[in-house]
């Protein structure tokens, strides 16, 4: 089956996709203008079957709305993204479980890109 070289979620999910075509590819390269930490819960596991990682993720939104909405500095190491936008999105979990599940999948694909990055 012929995939797009774009997927935006609507007529199939990504990690839809991945699933469907990882055994196929050894190299993984994701240009996005928005990375959810939620949805990579369901795409973690998916990235262990490549030898290279590559995810190139545009600014978020957010950034400039804070900005202006809250005067923030974001030139401020504790502002800079995308530490600001991961800090944002986790504190939307009240759950302690689910920020946890969280935190250990920002944490195992910062490792796996890493890992598979050189």
């Amino acid at each position: 089956m012929a995939y797009s070289q774009f997927i935006d979620n609507s007529r199939k999910k990504l990690s839809q996709v991945l699933n469907e075509i990882a055994p196929k590819y050894k190299v993984l390269r994701i240009a996005t203008g928005y990375w959810d930490l939620a949805g990579t819960l369901e795409l973690i596991d998916d990235f262990e079957q490549y030898d290279k990682i590559q995810i190139l993720i545009g600014k978020e939104p957010i950034a400039h709305r804070l900005q202006t909405q809250y005067n923030i500095d974001m030139a401020a190491p504790e502002n800079l993204f995308p530490e600001a936008d991961i800090k944002h999105d986790l504190q939307e979990y009240v759950n302690s479980a689910e920020l946890e599940q969280l935190r250990r999948t920002a944490k195992k694909l910062v490792k796996l890109i890493k890992k598979r990055s050189s």
